[in-house]
């Protein structure tokens, strides 16, 4: 340089010292966050620096399309961006442009920037209208800036609204004058005066202080204190409507300057309700303490708050008892198992307000040593300070538990003595409707107690449901109910649908005074009896049947007999046949008059050749039952052929015999048949005339059986057959061995 001419050392050096300019300007602006672009109108270009270019999302030191500038700029912000564009670009403005505009860039994103243009007008050397050459652009990001901005507008609109909304009045006081500033809608109101009233005014102006001394005092202490607060001010509204009210005043610094912040609470009905919880407090209080049973009271805190009177024998060992953990109270007087299980009740019924109600409470106290009894019910209720609580109301029932046990025990027992009897045995009230009824009328019926507890005697399964017999069932209900003892005999249905006969009585049960207060219907079984009496009627009749029969047959034996021989033969003749007759009829009586077995007929007829019986006299058959009228008949026959072998056939000589036989024979249709036939005796001739033996073994017998006799008087013997139908001659069950028999 020293070679160079002195001007050009002064250019070079002014140059540099350009640059450097230059250079630390951009450094500076960028540092500062500034942008810079360089406008080209002719070439309607624009090239940008590092930072401008990184806030547009576009490449820096590139000559760009002025277009691709405009198309970054936000939708809401284009038009009012467009519009200064072309204000500043207008040569007879100011060449200037200022703007705060959102840029959209390319990833997305948006930045807030702030954008100044200066713009060089220049004239043509020919003349004519100035134009639009060059500009610089400088943008700067301001977006957290716009952000802040954007919280704090929020931030006043949600203090404004709150201010506005406020439940609770608000008043901005100067301190330095202390007039009010501002009012929210509430103290307008409150009070009852319109915003314009109270903006200027002081505290006491307007009711809320006493007077100017007070005012300048409340002052003095927010200096100090930063914080006041005063209860159960007395405030008069514009229409005279007394309201009392609490204030709490604070002093804060508002950016930079001291303000008074007032809240005024309206506090009337919360002292009015205040007041009446205190009132009912005392009456819940009063109403627990004279509480028929006992009672105490459980906050929400789960501690003893209230004990009446009756209720503190029962926590005599609980010391000391308010204010105390109930769970730890329960411990003490039930024990830990218990003690946890009744706290769980408790709790619950804090925590979810269910009605728990015990009526058969039993336990041995721990406190004490003793078992005892009580019913008892919690419920949530609120409280005077109006959180909740629970409540307990209980009555030691042990004593009448004892008595109750005792009580059941005397019921079981006496249930025990009805339940074992044979008896049937009922309780009815007076109207008929059935009470109670014993185990053994039950099981007769085979139904249970729920099927005919509470329903009217005459409605339930006992009885036939005969209209006579239900009439009858009623009339002797209300007979009893008037204190009469109604008993007669009935037909009952037990189970099966089976009758039986038993004998009923109702009888009635008084009270104290005499009053009928119950009906006690009882019954026993005398179906036996009945049918007892039943049978004795039909046996007498049969007797008396029987006898008539049999005074018919005696008076035809006698008259036969009658004809046969001398005074004595007629006696004696007479005597055996009669015995004869008797023999079968005690048979016939021994079977109760149903038939008689062919052994023991044969065996009753032949009785006096019964040391022949096995050697000389024979019998054998099958188990048959003759019935009455052939049991009589074949009887006579037999004893007429037996004393007839003894005078003067096979047992009329020592070498003779008899068998006798009988059977069913096989056929077309099945006959009985009985053989007598005689053998070893003498030779014997038919008899030259019929006495009235021959009428007993032929016509007499034929008519008792509806059979055939035949009679044989072979050389060897007397050979006797008597063939009858079945129906005519055995009773039903024939075949089979008759019952055992005792004789008594």
């Amino acid at each position: 340089m020293d070679n160079l001419p002195s001007d050009e050392v002064e250019r070079l050096r002014i140059e540099s010292a350009r640059q450097r300019t230059e250079v630390q300007l951009a450094l500076g602006m960028s540092i500062a966050g500034v942008g810079v672009g360089a406008i080209d109108y002719i070439s309607d270009s624009i090239v940008l620096d590092i930072t401008a270019a990184g806030l547009f999302g576009l490449p820096a030191g590139t000559a760009l399309p002025r277009k691709e500038i405009h198309a970054r700029f936000h939708l809401d912000c284009a038009p009012k961006v467009t519009q200064l564009i072309a204000a500043a670009l207008d040569p007879g403005g100011a060449g200037v442009m200022s703007v705060e505009f959102r840029v959209a860039r390319p990833d997305g994103s948006e930045v807030w920037v702030l954008g100044r243009k200066q713009v060089a007008f220049s004239t043509p050397s020919t003349g004519g209208t100035s134009r639009a050459t060059t500009g610089v652009f400088v943008v700067r990001d301001i977006t957290q800036r716009k952000i802040a901005e954007d919280r704090l507008r929020v931030s006043e609109i949600r203090y404004r609204r709150l201010f506005e909304a406020a439940h609770d009045g608000v008043l901005l006081v100067d301190p330095a004058t202390s007039k009010i500033v501002d009012a929210n809608p509430f103290m307008s109101r409150l009070l009852g005066y319109p915003y314009d009233h109270l903006v200027g005014k002081e505290l006491f102006e307007i009711g809320l202080l006493k007077d100017s001394a007070m005012s300048q005092d409340m002052v003095r202490k927010l200096k100090i204190d930063h914080h006041v607060r005063y209860e159960h001010l007395p405030l008069e509204s514009d229409k005279g409507r007394h309201r009392e009210v609490e204030v709490v005043a604070n002093l804060y610094d508002e950016n930079g300057s001291a303000i008074i912040q007032c809240n005024i609470r309206d506090i009337t009905d919360r002292k009015v309700t205040e007041a009446a919880a205190l009132q009912n407090s005392r009456l819940f209080s009063t109403l627990i303490e004279q509480a028929p049973s006992g009672v105490y009271v459980i906050d929400d805190g789960f501690r003893v708050l209230q004990v009446n009177r009756l209720a503190a024998p029962f926590f005599a060992s609980v010391k000391p008892l308010h204010g105390r953990d109930f769970g730890e109270v329960l411990n003490i007087i039930w024990g830990p198992t218990v003690g946890l299980e009744l706290a769980s009740i408790f709790k619950h019924t804090l925590e979810t307000g269910d009605r728990y109600s015990s009526a058969a409470f039993t336990a041995r106290r721990t406190d004490i040593g003793v078992e005892q009894s009580y019913d008892w019910e919690v419920q949530r209720v609120t409280l005077a300070d109006g959180n909740l609580g629970v409540v307990c109301y209980f009555n030691d029932v042990t004593a009448r538990r004892n008595a109750d046990a005792d009580s059941a025990e005397r019921e079981a027992h006496v249930r025990s003595i009805l339940d074992n009897t044979q008896s049937f045995i009922g309780l009815l009230s007076v109207d008929g409707t059935l009470l109670e009824a014993n185990a053994p009328a039950l099981a007769a019926a085979g139904i249970t107690r729920e099927r005919v507890i509470g329903r009217k005697l005459w409605d339930t399964k006992w009885w036939t449901q005969n209209a006579t017999e239900v009439a009858r069932l009623k009339d002797a209900v209300a007979r009893c109910a008037r204190g009469e003892t109604v008993r007669y005999d009935m037909v009952v249905r037990i189970s099966g649908d089976v009758s039986m006969d038993i004998d009923f009585m109702l009888a009635p049960v008084r009270d104290a005074s005499g009053v009928v207060t119950l009906l006690v219907p009882s019954g026993n079984d005398i179906t036996e009896r009945k049918r007892s009496m039943q049978k004795i009627q039909l046996l007498m009749g049969e007797v008396n049947h029987r006898s008539m029969n049999l005074l018919s047959v005696v008076q035809a034996v006698a008259r036969q007999t009658s004809r046969d021989g001398d005074p004595e033969t007629f006696v004696t003749r007479l005597t055996e046949r009669i015995g004869s007759l008797a023999a079968s009829q005690d048979l016939l009586v021994q079977n109760e008059w149903q038939g008689v077995e062919v052994a023991n007929l044969v065996a009753a007829q032949l009785s006096h050749y019964k040391d022949l019986m096995g050697t000389r006299v024979m019998y054998a058959g099958p188990a048959l039952r003759l019935t009455p009228a052939a049991a009589q008949g074949i009887g006579m026959a037999l004893h007429e052929l037996a004393t007839n072998a003894g005078k003067y056939g096979a047992l009329s000589k020592g070498e003779g015999r008899v068998d006798v036989s009988w059977r069913i024979t096989t056929g077309a249709e099945p006959m009985f048949e009985m053989r007598w036939v005689e053998a070893g005796g003498p030779t014997i001739d038919p008899p030259t005339r019929k006495g009235f033996g021959q009428k007993v073994i032929g016509q007499m017998v034929e008519a008792s059986v509806n059979g055939n006799a035949d009679v044989d008087y072979r050389p060897t013997g007397l050979v006797w057959t008597l063939i009858a139908p079945i129906s005519d001659t055995l009773e039903r069950g024939r075949s089979e061995p008759p019952a055992p028999h005792v004789k008594p």
